[in-house]
């Protein structure tokens, strides 16, 4: 705003163009200092932020550690325990083979004997037959 040249100016209108000069590098000084003091505020709460969210991040990875580690110790114990039913089932069925074949060589050994008591026989019948007929 500019006064035309011929007016001149009081130093009352100095001083008040001087008063409103401090009043408005005031506002201006103090927000500045608002707006540095919202700048800091919103800083530290992104850096905590960030800090929470490394704390949890650290924590999830250490219990997915944990988790991990109790599956592979699962899957061993699941390993072991189907290693040990394939041997007990391997040995039952070996067991009832080696069943088996004794009872087929027992029948074996039992038709053997009757066979040979049969023939035993029929030789002493064809042996008394041709007896009768000398």
């Amino acid at each position: 705003m500019s006064l035309p040249r011929n007016q001149e100016i009081t130093p009352q209108q100095q001083l008040s163009g001087l008063w409103e000069n401090v009043l408005r590098l005031k506002a201006e000084e103090r927000q500045d200092a608002e707006d540095k003091y919202q700048t800091a505020l919103l800083l530290a709460t992104v850096d905590k932020m960030c800090a929470v969210l490394t704390d949890f991040m650290k924590d999830t990875q250490t219990e997915l550690w944990k988790m991990n580690e109790n599956q592979l110790k699962l899957l061993d114990v699941q390993e072991q325990y189907r290693q040990s039913v394939r041997k007990d089932a391997a040995k039952v069925l070996n067991d009832n083979l080696n069943n088996i074949i004794k009872q087929q060589n027992e029948m074996f050994d039992k038709l053997l004997e009757h066979n040979k008591t049969a023939v035993s026989e029929m030789e002493t019948a064809v042996e008394k037959s041709a007896e009768k007929l000398n």
